[in-house]
């Protein structure tokens, strides 16, 4: 909460997204956990309205492509590297409850061809 200045908290949205080792708990669990965490942050006075539902669990594809959306954003986009011919790098987060491998394809004809879970 000292991120957010006190000036600009009514603007500032608030959303908890958790990754592979939360997927690793019942979604029973998982719930009370996001239930707890919403209701911490709801009854922190500045924020404007919190919504429940911005408080979850991603997926191992949505891990994955926001992991390569940060290495890209943060290399490419900076000039740091020299670029593929698709002007991207791949992406390989290697973690503890999961991995995943993340580029650009050059040729897919539909999200099904451009997504290949292994």
């Amino acid at each position: 909460f000292r991120v957010v200045v006190v000036a600009s908290r009514g603007a500032a949205v608030v959303m908890l997204r958790a990754t592979a080792g939360m997927r690793l708990l019942s979604t029973q669990v998982q719930k009370a956990i996001y239930d707890s965490l919403h209701a911490s942050v709801a009854s922190r006075p500045g924020f404007r309205s919190v919504s429940r539902e911005d408080f979850g669990t991603l997926s191992g594809e949505q891990e994955g492509i926001f992991g390569w959306l940060a290495v890209n954003y943060l290399l490419c986009g900076a000039g740091r590297l020299e670029l593929n011919a698709l002007g991207t790098v791949g992406a390989l987060d290697l973690g503890g409850g999961s991995t995943q491998i993340t580029l650009a394809m050059r040729h897919a004809s539909s999200r099904a061809d451009a997504t290949q879970l292994v």
